[in-house]
């Protein structure tokens, strides 16, 4: 038998589904632009800061979740359960919100910038003038 309402059921399977979307949602975007030497370095990197977010995360829920505790019971915990689920969820939905107003830019495939790097680098380049009658 679940110790949990129904309610903090449902709470906890929607903050489990907004979580996972937006884990999914950050994996799709890290990788976007990284050129094939780097994505090792890149890998360990996303994967360094997805552990600590998580870590952050259950001890952000374990501060929360005693703050809404007003004794040991079992009867306190299913209580303060859905607050700390709400707040959670609610902190996850502004991460969202904050990450969707970060400003779009498009990029070009890493294969795309070599090419133009290297036809820039047969270009000659416009040195200032150094005439004295213009000054």
């Amino acid at each position: 038998m679940c110790w949990l309402s129904p309610s903090a059921f449902r709470q906890a399977h929607g903050y489990a589904i907004v979580s996972g979307l937006q884990y999914t949602v950050m994996n799709t975007l890290i990788y976007t632009d990284i050129a094939e030497e780097q994505m090792s370095m890149v890998a360990s990197m996303a994967s360094l800061m997805q552990y600590m977010a998580m870590t952050y995360g259950i001890t952000l829920g374990s501060v929360v979740m005693q703050y809404y505790l007003k004794t040991q019971s079992a009867l306190s915990y299913a209580a303060a359960f859905p607050s700390t689920v709400i707040i959670l969820g609610m902190l996850t939905v502004l991460g969202g919100v904050i990450f969707g107003l970060l400003k779009a830019r498009r990029i070009e495939p890493p294969s795309m910038r070599r090419s133009e790097m290297q036809s820039s680098a047969h270009r000659p380049t416009k040195r200032p003038s150094l005439d004295k009658g213009s000054g």
